[in-house]
């Protein structure tokens, strides 16, 4: 069975590219927390690595990449009516329509104590 060292993967990721992706990452990580935290809506970061042995020598090329998706605010919907003629509205066309009217402004009578 062979063994490894408990903290491999966080002394790898805080290696990468002399310590950038580690702090790429906190970065990330912070802004997605904010995301979250203003749109109430989940947010994504992801972390991926390509680790490719070179020859014999006992040495690999690790490559990373980061991705991230904040969070986003749902956006409002519309609700239209369809028409019998095929063409959307925004009012019911089977609903009555109101007469309505506008009304003269009359100047307020003010009263002096």
């Amino acid at each position: 069975m062979s063994t490894h060292r408990e903290d491999l993967f966080l002394h790898v990721v805080k290696n990468l590219n002399f310590g950038n992706v580690q702090d790429e990452l906190s970065s990330l990580l912070h802004d997605c927390i904010v995301a979250s935290r203003a749109t109430g809506n989940q947010s994504e970061l992801s972390l991926k690595l390509k680790i490719k042995p070179i020859g014999q020598t006992g040495q690999y090329e690790i490559i990373d990449s980061t991705t991230h998706k904040l969070a986003q605010a749902a956006k409002p919907s519309t609700l239209m009516f369809g028409t019998p003629d095929g063409n959307l509205t925004r009012e019911n066309p089977n609903q009555q329509k109101l007469a309505l009217r506008d009304v003269d402004s009359v100047p307020a009578i003010h009263k002096q104590i």
